[in-house]
């Protein structure tokens, strides 16, 4: 597992980061932290959860992921041996319980999002304090058609950039990051922080599939120029590159189903975009999973791959993209697809 550096700071990652999305979601404690385990000996260092996780989301089991990562944690040790990530909730109407409703990236707010965190973590710090997506009325999740707000909300990016660096002079974080983030906020953030004395470390989660490939529009240049390191989450489109849905087997309990962009993500366009890159990977003998992740790894803007597993068996078919090399040929017949129906996902 190839590891590397966190923009031009000290902290390594993984190539592969295991999203915990889905941790303490309908299984035993006991089989998560042996996922967990099985995980860090096969190299993955680098482990990505949020203070709202798992899923679905529900006020009952708010902080139930950072929590059994902080229990393994503990059990295990080694913890500087470990990459932990985590996030602060923005505001949205669907998670009224964070915080009681205090979800604006500001002073008080963001103290209290990571003293909620180190504490359910049970950890002194968190290597990458990630704002979950912007206080702000923006176009966050690609949505198509999306309409500005005649009304924004009231936020101050300088004044997050603020107390995000307060915690890391503090030693609670180690470096902070901004998750489904647009071209402008990226940059904001960055002129922001160039105006202030420290050695803070920006990072940026947006997804990032064959399936969306917007961010390649405006956010790669981005992060090649300014050597921002960049997690590309959703790199199965929620399992659709998987190719397991196609034969109408989609479970309710699948994160197919339980995404809010659900609608989307079964358009016909998206859907016949799939169906040709999975039979790309066939006619090349490769499985769809491992070939959808070994594009990712290829890319170098992509610092980590976040994936998602829910055992061990899936894991290890995750794992095994490492040792996958996409030919000229492969890479060739992929960019086609894309020419044909461009980011059918948003």
């Amino acid at each position: 597992m190839q590891r590397h550096k966190l923009g031009k700071s000290n902290i390594s990652v993984s190539s592969l980061c295991l999203g915990c999305m889905t941790l303490s979601a309908g299984k035993s404690d006991s089989d998560m932290q042996n996922l967990l385990d099985h995980a860090s000996a096969n190299g993955i260092c680098f482990f990505d959860t949020a203070e709202m996780y798992p899923t679905p989301i529900r006020e009952s089991t708010y902080g139930s992921s950072e929590a059994l990562i902080g229990k393994w944690l503990r059990k295990k040790g080694g913890r500087s041996e470990i990459t932990l990530a985590t996030k602060a909730s923005g505001p949205a109407a669907f998670v009224p319980w964070i915080r009681s409703g205090k979800s604006r990236h500001n002073r008080v707010n963001l103290i209290s999002a990571v003293e909620g965190s180190l504490k359910r973590l049970r950890t002194d710090y968190i290597d990458i304090f990630q704002l979950h997506w912007p206080d702000r009325a923006t176009n966050f999740f690609n949505v198509r058609g999306f309409k500005v707000p005649k009304k924004d909300l009231a936020f101050d990016i300088e004044d997050t950039v603020d107390v995000l660096m307060d915690l890391v002079a503090s030693g609670k974080i180690r470096s902070f990051g901004i998750c489904n983030e647009t071209a402008w906020g990226a940059m904001t953030f960055i002129k922001k922080m160039e105006k202030k004395t420290s050695n803070a470390t920006l990072a940026i989660q947006n997804p990032y599939s064959l399936l969306n490939r917007s961010l390649e529009m405006g956010l790669s240049e981005i992060i090649t120029r300014e050597d921002i390191a960049f997690f590309a989450h959703s790199p199965l489109a929620s399992g659709i590159l998987t190719g397991k849905y196609f034969n109408g087997s989609a479970l309710s309990s699948s994160r197919l189903n339980q995404n809010h962009h659900g609608t989307v993500f079964k358009s016909p366009a998206l859907l016949k975009a799939a169906e040709k890159y999975i039979s790309i990977a066939k006619k090349h003998g490769i499985d769809p999973t491992q070939m959808a992740i070994a594009w990712l790894l290829s890319q170098p803007v992509v610092t980590s791959v976040i994936i998602g597993v829910t055992n061990r068996s899936q894991l290890a078919h995750n794992l095994a993209s490492c040792n996958v090399t996409l030919t000229r040929e492969i890479l060739k017949d992929i960019d086609s697809v894309q020419q044909e129906i461009p980011n059918p996902c948003p």
